[in-house]
């Protein structure tokens, strides 16, 4: 099996930036005086690797390589200001001859072995958003209001916060509501059967059921977990002794983009229709604009 290098020369670089003192002996043998510190060049990653500073202030350019083969820069740069390179192993003699550091495998990997866990760190930091979701485009939500819920409806207009009781079945989805989404507050329905569900033959024959009211919300802010008290008709938590108040929320405009009345089910189309079937059941999902612009055009404004 081929050997795959997982470390990259950024480390070796990192560790002779950080460690560039243990190294003080060959610089006052080459250049006769000690070394003070090493700097990362000012474009990072580009060459030479590392600028080290000598006592009297003098700065040299060092080309960090594993090996002295894999050096393949113009050697003027080097040359011209004094510079060397340092390797892990050096297998061209003959290559920069007096001006080559030899890097002590053993301290290098003692010092690895110790500053692992922050490097990992910082390569997955510098690779991963540190915001809480990947960015996404706006989306459309639908939650089923029933008729217990809508008791808390005007508080929650009132306060522009809208939350779920705990536990709540559908909570990974409600954490995605994001800002600037919309949720469409639909429902309750009648002349669904009570204490249960019909089927979806009935539902969909069914030519009397209708929706008693749509709001449209903008999201403002997204999901948080908050029991401070709001709503006066409260739930409990799985635990009997803790109120939790809905506890699980988001804040949406005040201002609602849309309010309609006395949807009229069966004028909807056979697509709409079925995905209202399983609102109830399902509490919320991700809807279709095609279904709301179809719940508009059959309801009354106002």
């Amino acid at each position: 099996m081929k050997k795959i290098q997982w470390l990259r020369e950024k480390v070796l670089q990192k560790y002779l930036k950080e460690c560039i003192k243990d190294y003080s002996p060959w610089f006052e043998t080459v250049y006769r005086e000690k070394v003070f510190n090493a700097e990362f060049n000012s474009q990072f990653d580009r060459y030479p690797d590392l600028y080290a500073t000598l006592e009297s202030g003098k700065r040299i350019p060092i080309e960090v390589e594993w090996t002295t083969k894999d050096f393949n820069h113009p050697i003027h740069l080097l040359e011209d200001q004094d510079g060397c390179i340092a390797v892990l192993q050096d297998n061209l003699p003959n290559l920069f001859e007096g001006k080559k550091l030899i890097i002590s495998e053993d301290k290098f990997k003692k010092w690895f072995m110790k500053n692992s866990t922050s490097i990992v760190n910082e390569t997955v930091d510098s690779r991963i958003s540190k915001d809480r979701y990947i960015k996404r485009a706006p989306k459309l939500w639908f939650y089923y209001n029933s008729k217990s819920e809508m008791k808390n409806r005007e508080k929650t207009l009132e306060t522009g916060v809208f939350g779920v009781p705990l536990p709540f079945k559908q909570l990974e989805r409600f954490k995605d509501i994001r800002k600037n989404d919309l949720v469409c507050l639909l429902g309750p329905f009648n002349g669904y059967k009570k204490g249960g569900r019909d089927s979806i033959e009935i539902f969909m024959k069914n030519k009397n059921m209708t929706c008693d009211e749509l709001t449209l919300i903008k999201v403002i802010r997204g999901y948080d977990y908050d029991e401070s008290p709001i709503w006066e008709y409260q739930t409990k938590s799985i635990s009997k002794d803790r109120i939790k108040n809905y506890p699980h929320r988001f804040k949406f405009d005040k201002r609602v983009v849309l309010e309609l009345r006395d949807i009229k089910i069966n004028n909807l189309s056979i697509q709409s229709r079925e995905h209202l079937f399983k609102l109830p059941a399902i509490s919320l999902w991700e809807g279709s604009s095609n279904t709301l612009v179809d719940l508009i055009s059959h309801a009354r404004i106002g």
